[in-house]
C-alpha cells in the first residue's frame, strides 16, 4: 500500500521477456516451360502464427465520462480530496492467462507471371503480385464506468474548495479499495477487447532487359527498364468501444486508407574500357491518396575503375524518394496512458534527479495528412585491394543527407524541450519551442496532464563515416576457412528538427540521442565436406548513460556520461545431408551476457531496451528440407 494507492511496483515482473510463438509457414515455387522458350512462374507463400505475451496486470483509476483522468474527488466518507488507483492481482483476474495479449496472424502472398525472350537479345518478365496480412488481437481491459460504480459508487454532486477547484463527490469506503475482488466482481468490470487489422498490396510489373544493347571498348552495354502499377490499403479495425471513452485509460485511434502508385525505372551499364565500368539509373515514382498527388524523379550513378588487377576504385552518387507510410497519414486520434518525467517542475524546483518527478500522463496521437515525402542524397567513395590470393581489403567513405524524414514525436523529448523553453534555456520563439509548448497540457494548478504527438517531417539529418572490411579465404588439409571482419566509424550524425533550429550533434553529451559511434563484427567459418561451423563476434561502441540521454547529466559530477562498449558472441554448426537437406545448431549470446550496468537508469527495466535485452543465451536446433528446385 502507498497511501491511497493499492498495488505493487513489482507487478511488472509478471510481464513476459519473450513472446510465446507457434506457427507454420509454407512456400512453393512453380514453373512451366512452353515450347517457344517462354515460361509461366508462380511463387506462393502462406503463414499462420499464434502469439501470446503479457505486459502487466490490469489497473484502474477514476476516469470521467469525457476521458479526463485527473482522478481527484471529494470523499464524503473521509471528508477530504482523494486520488485512488488500483491494480488487480492475478488471483482477482482468474490467473495470469486472463491477462495475456493474444494474437493470431495470417499472411498470404502470390506472384505469378510470364517471362521469355523478344527477338535476339531482349528478355521480358510480366507479373502480377498480391500480398495480404490479417490479424486478430485480444487483450483484457477495465470498463471505466463499471469500475467507477463498483469502487466509488454513484456521484453525489460537486464540491468546490477554497481555491475554486471543482471535484466530483463520492461516498467511497476506503475498504473497497483494498478489499480483494471476487472473480465475479472482477468479471463484471472487465472485458476482452478485440482488434482485426489487415493490409493489402497489389502490383503489376513489366521488366525488359538487354544484356547486349551495343558494343563498347570494355564489352557489351546492358540495359533494363521497369514499369510498375500498384495499390496499397490498410485498416486497423479496432474494437468500436475502444475509439471512445469506454475502457479505462484507453481511447485508441482508428485508421484506414489506400493509395495508388506507379513508377518507371531504367538502368544502363556501360563498360567504357576493360578497366572502367559506369552505371547510371533513373526512376520516377508517383503516389495518389486523399486528393494528394506526390511524385519525384530520382537518379543514381556509379563508377568502378581497376587500374591494376589487385585494386578496384569505386564511387557512387544517388538521390532517393519515399512516400510516408499509410498509418502515419491516416491514423485517427487516440489516447493511451503513459508516464514520463515532468522536467519543467523538476528544473523549476532545482532538483538534481528528475526521475523523482515521474508523472502519469495521457498521450494523444493522430496521423498527419500534410506529411511531405522523404528525400535524400548520398554518395560514397572507396577502394577494394586484393594484395594476395584469397585476401580482400575494402574501405569506403559514406555521406548521407536526409530531408523531411518522417518520425513519430517522442513524449520525453517534447517535455524536455518544454522545460528548456519555459525556463529560458532555449529560444522561446524558435520553431521547436513554439511547437513543444503547444503540445503539452497542464491542469489549472500546473500539474502535467497530457502531451499531443503526431508524425512530423524532420527538417534534416546528416551522417558521414567510414566502412572498413576484410575477407580472407584459406584452403588447408583440414578444411576451408573464411575470415571476415567489418568496422563502421561514424564521423558525425547531425539532426535538425525544424528549419531555423540549431543543428544538434547526436554524439554530444546530453544530446537526447542514443546511438553508438562505432560498430564492429568479425567471424571465422570452417567448411569441410558436409560440415561447417561459424564463430561470430560483435562489438557495440559506447552509448550515452541514461542521464546523458535524459539530458540531465552533470559534467561536474565526476561520473562518466557513457556506458562502455559491449561484446556478444554466437556460434553455429551445420551438417548438410544432401543438396536439399541440412541440420543446424546455433547458440546466440554464448557467454549469457546481460545488458551493461548503468546506475543512472532508474526507470524500469533499468537498461537500454533500444540496444539490449535480457533474454540471455539461446540455443536453436533447425532442420531444413527443400522439396525440388535448386539446391539450398
Amino acid at each position: 500500500r502507498y497511501g491511497f494507492y493499492c498495488g505493487s511496483d513489482r507487478s511488472i515482473g509478471y510481464g513476459t521477456i519473450l513472446s510465446k510463438r507457434r506457427g507454420v509457414n509454407g512456400y512453393a515455387s512453380l514453373n512451366y516451360a512452353f515450347d517457344n522458350g517462354a515460361s509461366w512462374f508462380a511463387d506462393v507463400q502462406m503463414g499462420y502464427h499464434d502469439i501470446a505475451l503479457m505486459r502487466d496486470v490490469t489497473q484502474w483509476g477514476r476516469m470521467a465520462a469525457d476521458g479526463n483522468e485527473d482522478g481527484y474527488f471529494y470523499n464524503q466518507a473521509t471528508d477530504q480530496v482523494e486520488f485512488w488507483q488500483r491494480q488487480f492481482s492475478p488471483e482477482e483476474m482468474g490467473g495470469l492467462r486472463n491477462g495475456m495479449i493474444r494474437s493470431t496472424q495470417k499472411t498470404f502472398s502470390v506472384t505469378t507471371g510470364f517471362k521469355g525472350s523478344l527477338g535476339a537479345n531482349w528478355d521480358y518478365e510480366a507479373s502480377l503480385s498480391h500480398s495480404q496480412y490479417q490479424s486478430s488481437i485480444r487483450w483484457p481491459q477495465i470498463i471505466a464506468a463499471k469500475a467507477n460504480a463498483l469502487l466509488l459508487g454513484e456521484q453525489l454532486g460537486e464540491y468546490t474548495d477554497d481555491d475554486d477547484n471543482v471535484f466530483p463527490i463520492f461516498n467511497a469506503d476506503p475498504a473497497r479499495l483494498y478489499r480483494p475482488l471476487s472473480r465475479a466482481e472482477y468479471d463484471s468490470i472487465a472485458a476482452k477487447t478485440t482488434y482485426s487489422p489487415k493490409s493489402r498490396t497489389d502490383t503489376a510489373a513489366l521488366t525488359l532487359t538487354n544484356g547486349e544493347l551495343f558494343e563498347l571498348p570494355g564489352g557489351k552495354a546492358g540495359f533494363a527498364a521497369t514499369a510498375e502499377f500498384g495499390n496499397q490499403s490498410y485498416a486497423l479495425n479496432p474494437d468500436p468501444l475502444a475509439t471512445g471513452y469506454y475502457y479505462y485509460s484507453w481511447k485508441d485511434s482508428d485508421g484506414h486508407g489506400s493509395r495508388n502508385r506507379w513508377a518507371t525505372a531504367a538502368e544502363l551499364r556501360l563498360p567504357l574500357h576493360d578497366t572502367l565500368n559506369v552505371s547510371v539509373a533513373g526512376r520516377y515514382d508517383q503516389y495518389r491518396y486523399s486528393g494528394n498527388s506526390i511524385g519525384k524523379a530520382t537518379w543514381s550513378g556509379g563508377i568502378e575503375w581497376r587500374p591494376i588487377d589487385s585494386l578496384l576504385v569505386r564511387g557512387s552518387y544517388g538521390t532517393a524518394f519515399r512516400a510516408p507510410d499509410l498509418h502515419y497519414v491516416y491514423a485517427g486520434p487516440g489516447n493511451d496512458e503513459t508516464s514520463n518525467n515532468d522536467y519543467y517542475a523538476c528544473q523549476l524546483d532545482g532538483a538534481d534527479d528528475c526521475s523523482d518527478y515521474e508523472e502519469n500522463l495521457i498521450r494523444t496521437r493522430e496521423g498527419n495528412r500534410k506529411l511531405d515525402p522523404e528525400t535524400s542524397t548520398s554518395w560514397s567513395a572507396g577502394l577494394v585491394w586484393s594484395p594476395a590470393v584469397g585476401l580482400d581489403l575494402s574501405v569506403d567513405w559514406f555521406d548521407i543527407d536526409m530531408r523531411d524524414q518522417v518520425q513519430d514525436m517522442d513524449v520525453g523529448t517534447i517535455l524536455r524541450d518544454e522545460a528548456a523553453c519555459r525556463l529560458g534555456n532555449a529560444d522561446a520563439n524558435s520553431p521547436t519551442c513554439v511547437d513543444a509548448i503547444s503540445r503539452v497540457s497542464r491542469t489549472s494548478d500546473g500539474r502535467l496532464y497530457g502531451v499531443h504527438v503526431n508524425p512530423i517531417n524532420i527538417a534534416r539529418e546528416t551522417t558521414q563515416g567510414i566502412d572498413v572490411g576484410l575477407r580472407y579465404r584459406l584452403t588447408t588439409g583440414i578444411g576451408d576457412f573464411t575470415l571476415s571482419g567489418n568496422h563502421t566509424w561514424v564521423k558525425k550524425h547531425d539532426f535538425q528538427q525544424f528549419e531555423g533550429d540549431v543543428v544538434e550533434d547526436q554524439f554530444a553529451v546530453n544530446s537526447g540521442f542514443d546511438i553508438p559511434r562505432t560498430k564492429t563484427s568479425a567471424s571465422i567459418t570452417w567448411e569441410k565436406d558436409a560440415w561447417s561451423a561459424t564463430v561470430y563476434g560483435s562489438r557495440l561502441g559506447k552509448l550515452p548513460s541514461y542521464d546523458s540521454y535524459d539530458q540531465s547529466f552533470d559534467p561536474g559530477s565526476g561520473d562518466s556520461p557513457w556506458i562502455g562498449a559491449t561484446y556478444r558472441y554466437n556460434v553455429s554448426l551445420q551438417y548438410r545431408f544432401d543438396d536439399h537437406s541440412r541440420l543446424s545448431l546455433s547458440v546466440v549470446n554464448v557467454a549469457n551476457k546481460m545488458p551493461p550496468k548503468d546506475v543512472t537508469y532508474t526507470p524500469y527495466p533499468y537498461y537500454d531496451v533500444s540496444w539490449f535485452d535480457t533474454v540471455g543465451r539461446t540455443i536453436n536446433l533447425q532442420y531444413t528440407h527443400k522439396f525440388g528446385g535448386s539446391a539450398l
